[in-house]
């Protein structure tokens, strides 16, 4: 089965590569993992970056920044230009492009971590990295940081290919219910702060890795797989788990800071017949809050400092597994349900900010 790698000319400006939420099932309330979606050869649509100027550029990785605010302020093209060209591997790609000036790293469902000219789409290099490679590439320093679904954390030379080193985490910890509750689609994906990944993995660990030399600085064991990107911000590192809770660590030494369980913590997704526990969307840190979306069905607003709640908005069943944007004191996020696909809230309070019906907010 082939799928395949889509750039649109002119279609959007931005370095920010984002992640589609599954796509909802009309006749139920319960969340469709997208079978449709990713079992046919559907183009997955690259909205080309803008270079930027400057010596020394920024990471590039998942959502644009540390924070994962989800915000570019790049321009819009004006018109659409159409397909200017597509590259066909031979499995899902639910990896979100990484895109340079020159390159577009992007990982495949077909275990290869793919380097491709930004031009005309040419395969400048090819790594097998023996797993679906269902996380979002980052790269930095010359070097391309990723991870398949099966816990492998590798890096490779930005030019060639050429491995750097790998790890292998442990043993994936259980789904929270089988075999309704798996859906397991989407690995959690590098960030890179300075010269430091941190990523999550299938065994429940948060690392911590030297970028050059994939040195472990530490490991911090959370209640269950990791499959959010760590979203980073003044030394804290923010994440959830598969287990229902959303940690607060340091940057520095993995240290807890705080831990917050959210109403799926308590839920027993064996009595709904899918997964009502884990947090899988990656949180967006802004303004002191920190905004992230969960399978019990909401999005929440958390204190960056204590991990108290301020707010929650329930979708009413509905997974909440895309990644929050924050932007002038709104909050968009997208869910699982036909009715619900996109909404806004505000940042301050939880309370709908467009008029649309469905959403409930609660302390």
């Amino acid at each position: 089965m082939l799928f395949c790698l889509a750039v649109v000319a002119g279609a959007f400006c931005s370095c920010q590569p984002l992640r589609r939420p599954p796509k909802p099932n009309a006749h139920s309330h319960r969340p469709d993992p997208m079978i449709d979606h990713i079992t046919r050869s559907t183009p997955l649509v690259l909205l080309l970056a803008c270079a930027s100027a400057g010596a020394d550029p920024p990471p590039v990785m998942f959502r644009g920044n540390p924070e994962h605010t989800g915000v570019s302020t790049a321009r819009f093209f004006s018109g659409q230009g159409g397909v200017k060209w597509q590259l066909r591997t031979d499995g899902a790609v639910r990896s979100s492009p990484a895109v340079t000036d020159t390159r577009v790293f992007v990982g495949s469902g077909d275990g290869g971590l793919y380097a491709l000219d930004r031009t005309d789409g040419r395969v400048v290099w090819r790594f097998d990295a023996g797993g679906a490679v269902d996380a979002s590439p980052a790269v930095a320093n010359g070097i391309v940081v990723a991870a398949t679904l099966e816990g492998r954390i590798f890096a490779v030379e930005e030019s060639s290919g050429g491995i750097r080193w790998s790890l292998q985490t442990g043993a994936a910890l259980p789904v929270n219910t089988s075999p309704a509750g798996g859906w397991d689609l989407w690995a959690s994906s590098p960030v890179i702060v300075g010269s430091t990944v941190v990523i999550g993995a299938p065994d429940g660990g948060v690392y911590s890795l030297d970028l050059a030399t994939g040195k472990q600085h530490w490991r911090t064991q959370t209640n269950g797989r990791v499959r959010a990107t760590p979203s980073v911000h003044d030394g804290t590192v923010v994440v959830g788990s598969w287990g229902g809770r959303v940690y607060a660590l340091d940057l520095s030494t993995g240290a807890e800071r705080w831990v917050h369980r959210t109403e799926g913590d308590t839920l027993d997704s064996k009595k709904f017949g899918f997964d009502r526990r884990a947090v899988q969307s990656s949180a967006a840190i802004v303004n002191g809050s920190v905004y992230v979306g969960s399978r019990d069905g909401a999005i929440y607003a958390l204190d960056e400092a204590t991990g108290k709640r301020r707010w929650r908005v329930s979708h009413r069943g509905s997974w909440v597994i895309g990644s929050p944007a924050v932007h002038a004191g709104k909050v968009f996020v997208g869910s699982s349900a036909v009715r619900r696909t996109a909404g806004r809230a505000d940042g301050r309070t939880g309370g709908r900010a467009d008029g649309r019906t469905g959403g409930s907010g609660s302390r």
